[in-house]
């Protein structure tokens, strides 16, 4: 099929024009056999598109993107689709008025006297708190007062959003219903967002600008969800107040001056279906998911994965426009992305027993049992963590709702509630609320953080609230895992969960020039109607997109093609530079169920093939030092700091160069972590920093695939063995436009210099509800000057969520320095940066860098390299798809192929790629920003950004696949992740050896207490620094 043709309106695909060549109109066409189906048409989505005898092009399928270097193979042009739908506002009204609706709820309480500290909170920006009575109010009766709050105030957690949002819509309904002479129209004419924003299409008839009604005769399920106890003394009233903002529907601007305002406008009309059916969608923000979409766990009873998406209204330019300059014209566009979430499964309130039951799939009475082991304890603890519960155990009729904190292992009868007379959890709820307790109650309690105190309840006290998410982050390893098979998504499926979710919340709509309607649901959303709003609902929008050629990948004695972000391993391949001098290797087993005799065959099998690699290890079984049994000191519950010493004693003593340590990996177990610590907290590794034993953990998944005979089994082994040599100092292979077995792409180059930083945040708390005081960690990686692209790197720890300038600069000029020892000052530096602010300019972090080249320059007196700075985001809304996507096949062969990217506007340096080959779902791409405007046009074409990142994330050197990102930015999240285990390690072992009273000092700690905590710990720990080590995550 030959490639699709342009339509007028953002690429409908129904139009013969011909394809632009967006902008280098000067180059040829591809050829689309590369790219399209070889199939017959298939309808993945709604299409406007009517049979076309297509012939394919005979033109030389490349095009010169921005630089004519000689050696630079050309990017290969193609049309795809993003997941993103064009707006029809031709027949809209000419200005929306925007309006601030607040809804007060007002009580007449007893009370003698206004509370101390007391805050008022409310969303209102335009109406005042004390025009609209919020806060407190002595009433006329001696010992009352009144109480105004903002009702779209509340509690943050998901759950009371959500309710919150629903009631207030049902609130604005009746609001339209009471007062017909200020809302003259349909309750389909006008939108409010659940919060405090209306949208009208006509100016409202209201005195001044301004509006107040008293809500009479409430609906049943307003009053039952308020749980009023008192009706005769609350009310509830609506203030309305005209906002000088009035949203032109036809004029959005250029990419240069674009007109913001209509994507509130835009995402508050297509909720308002979900609003309309909070029973049937749980709406997150900017993401919903349809309660029946749900999938169950395999393995992980009471849980299910639901489907849903992302939405986002953004302005983008009209892509069929080849003009190249800023005058384009905007669009409002719909971007859907999708999304799957853990919920638990329950469709009404449950019982945290009852739940806890089905959990773990044992009888009621074996479940306190069941709880008394710790590892069981701490999986349900993870499993609530921040689930939103009610109490259902108070006389008054008023039940508590709030978040679970964490589980303590005490039951009722041991958690003293009061030292002063010895009062239990339990003696307080009977004193209280003349709730008994049973005496045979064993089960843990429940801990409530409330205003920097723990409250708490037993667990039959508690029911979980339905239709909530799990937070899945918390979750142990094999549940993650169950979750993630349970989320594969196929771009196949992701499309049909886009239009499935689409037609769900009613913006579904057929073109009017389509004529099959057996293939899309035409249903009517009466909100946009009233708007004379339509979405072009069965199209994605069409983008040209550039794919840069792949290199080669060279071994010593042999060459590999790259395609599509993969190469296939060869069993005799040597390495370029495989590690000599290994005598020595180590395996320490710490897992119980991995037997003897499945360690020496994974080890003899491992021998064999570091021959295979050019590494003779000429072992013996003398060679071998040898712990099958280690899982006695190592493991889940153990002590860390026991744990520390006895594997930093078996690394100074084993005499080995390479330690393999086998260990499950799982988030409860810190035997990994203890194993990376003591790989460079050890005696030797104090002692010198160059030549240390390295150490590779293996987890028994993997030690399995790698002897039970399956597809990937001796393409897992040589990962393995990549990493080995990795870390020994060795190169497993090079980049190559020819058969040379040394670096020779034109863009890695000896005298270029990579720089990839990360800045990693910490979590705020701990499992067990304590806060962490964690740092922010920042890993820094570098390139050598080396042929053969050596990467070498850093991490530090800080108070700060932003980048310490100081400590950067003083990293960056070590990195410089020891690229300096090799060559003199690189003649362009490349600075991957991600640390998730998209939005910043990073101008001190700009002028810091330079600063250290400056200085550099001036030591040397050398000619100033070139700074380029590049922006990652790892997780932009932007989704790949080709122009027709297949339903069979896997992911490989229904993505878009590793190396495609795009420009979706051409105001910013910035681009949007694929760099990987996806295995499992929807590949995602990962978007780079230029950050330097001070980099003239000639430099930035000849740096070729693209080419150059694309060739980096092919070096990360081991495995046979391409990253995301470009290594060095890869190794430096790599090691601000090892950063913070490290840091949480040696935390651990700390807290292991302090007090209580040094405890209290901690949670006491200034900012600048904590800086100095950092640099203490990192002197105790690791005294030497490592910034010329072979340290690897």
């Amino acid at each position: 099929m030959s490639p699709p043709r342009n339509g007028s309106n953002f690429n409908r695909g129904n139009g013969h024009k011909r394809p632009p060549h967006g902008h280098n109109s000067q180059a040829k066409r591809v050829k689309w056999e590369e790219h399209s189906s070889d199939s017959s048409p298939i309808y993945n989505q709604p299409s406007t598109s009517r049979s076309y005898d297509r012939q394919p092009k005979e033109e030389n399928d490349v095009k010169p993107l921005f630089s004519s270097r000689e050696r630079s193979p050309r990017l290969r042009d193609l049309q795809i689709r993003i997941n993103a739908f064009p707006f029809n506002l031709d027949h809209a009204p000419k200005e929306v008025y925007t309006y601030e609706l607040i809804f007060v709820m007002s009580q007449k309480l007893k009370r003698e006297k206004e509370p101390e500290n007391y805050k008022i909170r409310t969303n209102a920006k335009l109406l005042e708190a004390e025009d609209v009575g919020l806060g407190w109010f002595e009433a006329e009766e001696p010992g009352q007062f009144y109480h105004g709050t903002d009702m779209s105030c509340g509690p943050m957690d998901v759950v009371r959003r959500q309710k919150r949002k629903a009631l207030l819509f049902q609130l604005f309904r009746h609001l339209i219903n009471q007062s017909k002479e200020y809302f003259p129209g349909s309750k389909y004419v006008y939108a409010y967002d659940g919060q405090r924003i209306l949208y009208s299409p006509e100016v409202l008839k209201m005195d001044e600008g301004m509006f107040m009604a008293q809500l009479a005769d409430l609906p049943e399920s307003v009053t039952q969800f308020l749980g009023l106890d008192d009706q005769k003394n609350t009310e509830i009233n609506a203030y309305i107040k005209k906002s000088d903002e009035v949203i032109d529907l036809h004029d959005f601007g250029t990419e240069s001056k674009p007109i913001h305002g209509i994507e509130g406008f835009l995402e508050t009309l297509t909720w308002q279906h979900a609003f309309e059916g909070f029973d049937k969608h749980i709406v997150y923000g900017t993401r919903d998911f349809a309660l029946n979409a749900g999938k169950k766990l395999k393995h992980c009873t009471g849980f299910k994965s639901i489907v849903g998406f992302e939405k986002k209204i953004e302005l983008l330019p009209d892509y069929t426009s080849s003009n190249m300059i800023l005058e384009r014209r905007i669009h409002p566009v719909m971007r859907m992305t999708p999304k799957f979430d853990l919920f638990f499964d329950n469709s009404t309130a449950i019982s945290l027993e009852d739940f806890a039951v089905l959990f773990f799939r044992v009888e009621v009475e074996n479940l306190p049992a069941t709880l008394q082991k710790e590892e069981n304890l701490q999986k349900l603890n993870q499993v609530f963590k921040n689930a939103v519960v009610r109490t259902n155990h108070r006389d008054d009729g008023r039940q508590d709702t709030f978040m679970i904190d964490h589980l303590d292992k005490r039951n009722p009868f041991e958690i003293i509630v009061t030292e002063e007379d010895q009062e239990t959890v339990a003696d307080y709820l009977y004193d209280v609320y003349s709730y008994k307790v049973d005496r045979n109650d064993r089960l843990p309690c429940v801990a409530r953080r409330f205003r920097n105190e723990l409250a708490y309840y037993p667990l039959r006290t508690l029911v979980l609230l339905p239709n909530q998410k799990v937070a899945s982050k918390f979750l142990s390893e094999d549940m993650r895992k169950s979750f993630q098979e349970a989320c594969q998504n196929l771009p196949s499926d992701a499309l049909n969960n886009i239009f499935t979710a689409m037609s769900q919340l009613n913006l579904s709509r057929a073109s009017e020039d389509y004529n099959n309607d057996e293939e899309v649901t035409h249903v009517n959303n009466e909100y946009m109607e009233n708007f004379k709003i339509t979405l072009e609902s069965n199209q994605l929008i069409q983008i040209s997109a550039n794919r840069v050629h792949e290199p080669q990948i060279a071994y010593q004695k042999s060459v590999k093609p790259a395609q599509d972000g993969a190469w296939a391993y060869e069993k005799g391949a040597f390495f370029v530079h495989p590690k000599k001098g290994v005598r020595k290797i180590g395996l320490v087993n710490t897992c119980e169920d991995v037997k003897e005799d499945v360690l020496g065959e994974f080890i003899s099998k491992l021998i064999g093939w570091l021959r295979n690699k050019d590494i003779d290890l000429k072992l013996t079984k003398e060679d071998i030092f040898w712990w099958p049994d280690a899982f006695s000191d190592f493991g889940v519950m153990k002590s860390v700091k026991e744990m520390l010493a006895k594997a930093e004693k078996i690394l100074e003593t084993s005499a080995v160069n390479h330690m393999i340590v086998i260990c499950n990996g799982s988030a409860e177990d810190k035997t990994h972590d203890v194993w990376k610590l003591a790989e460079v907290t050890n005696g030797l590794a104090k002692k010198d920093r160059t030549n240390f034993v390295t150490t590779q953990c293996i987890t028994p998944t993997t030690l399995g695939s790698i002897l039970v005979k399956s597809t990937y089994q001796d393409e897992i082994l040589t990962s393995v063995i990549m990493k080995m040599n990795l870390k020994l100092g060795g190169t497993n292979y090079v980049l190559t436009n020819s058969n040379r077995n040394y670096m020779s792409v034109p863009h890695i180059t000896q005298d270029r210099m990579f720089v990839g930083i990360a800045v990693l945040q910490p979590e705020k708390t701990r499992l067990n509800g304590d806060a962490t005081y964690n740092p922010t960690v920042v890993g820094l990686s570098y390139s050598e000057g080396s042929p053969n692209f050596y990467l070498r790197g850093t991490y530090w720890y800080q108070q700060s969520p932003s980048v310490d300038l100081s400590i950067l600069k003083k990293t960056f000029a070590e990195a410089l320095y020891r690229f300096d020892k090799f060559h003199l000052i690189p003649k362009e530096i490349f600075v991957f940066w991600r640390s998730g602010k998209f939005q910043r300019s990073m101008e001190e972090e700009k002028i810091a860098l330079q600063e250290v080249i400056d200085k550099r320059v001036k030591d040397v007196n050398a000619k100033s390299p070139k700074l380029f700075i590049i922006s990652v985001n790892t997780k932009p809304k932007t989704r790949f798809f080709t122009w027709e996507t297949k339903f069979s096949g896997n992911a490989q062969t229904q993505n878009v192929q590793a190396g495609t990217f795009v420009q979706e506007s051409f105001l910013r340096r910035e681009f949007t790629m694929i760099n990987h080959k996806s295995q499992a779902g929807l590949a995602h791409p990962v978007r780079f920003t230029m950050l330097n405007d001070e980099i003239g046009e000639q430099d930035y074409a000849e740096a070729e950004i693209e080419r150059t990142t694309n060739a980096l994330c092919f070096l990360q050197n081991n495995s046979t696949r391409s990253t995301a990102v470009p290594a060095p930015l890869y190794s430096a999240m790599d090691l601000a992740k090892r950063g913070m285990k490290n840091y949480e390690t040696m935390d651990a072992v700390i807290r292991e050896e302090e007090s209580e009273e040094e405890r209290k000092k901690r949670e006491t700690r200034t900012p600048e207490g904590w800086q100095k905590y950092y640099g203490n710990l990192m002197e105790r720990h690791m005294p030497v620094p490592i910034k010329s080590s072979k340290f690897w995550a």
